[in-house]
């Protein structure tokens, strides 16, 4: 659902959230079922790349070493490709 809808503070628990999701593909595949996945996926990529993302995120989870944040950027950047 978060996927889904997008939001800012959506996006920041997508970012913690997917590396643990067991199943990436059925995410995705039931999101294209009944939304624009692409659409949606990108309003993410975009927000995820930003300089200001790391930052903000950590506002919020606590510091995150940069290993683990770009070990969870790589999880769900790899979701578009599955």
């Amino acid at each position: 659902m978060k996927f889904i809808s997008c939001r800012e503070t959506d996006i920041r628990d997508l970012f913690m959230l997917m590396p643990k999701a067991k199943n990436l593909r059925w995410i995705k595949n039931e999101i294209i079922k009944r939304y624009n996945f692409f659409d949606r996926f990108k309003k993410i990529k975009d927000k995820i790349i930003s300089k200001d993302f790391k930052d903000n995120l950590q506002g919020v989870y606590g510091k995150i070493d940069d290993a683990t944040f770009e070990n969870y950027k790589k999880t769900l950047l790899n979701i578009e490709n599955l």
